[in-house]
């Protein structure tokens, strides 16, 4: 199974790191999300769908994250989103 997923824009308010970060908060979220896709339970349910729009759960973060650990907890919520 192949699976080809385009996220044309995700938004992202009040972050609390620097700009600088922004590339490390992207590549967390990307590898999460690369992880998570490529679980075989999920997959197994999965049909060719056309998600346009998910809105994702709140994420919940400790103090002071780092852009890492933002970026694969949107993931999670971003994953939690998409229809199985």
């Amino acid at each position: 199974m192949k699976i080809h997923l385009h996220i044309d824009r995700i938004v992202v308010g009040g972050l609390p790191f620097a700009a600088a970060d922004a590339a490390r908060f992207r590549g967390a979220l990307e590898r999460e999300l690369a992880a998570l896709f490529a679980q075989p339970a999920p997959r197994a349910n999965w049909r060719a769908m056309n998600v346009a729009h998910a809105d994702a759960a709140p994420v919940r973060l400790t103090r002071n994250p780092g852009a890492d650990s933002m970026g694969r907890e949107v993931a999670r919520s971003i994953g939690g989103a998409i229809p199985k």
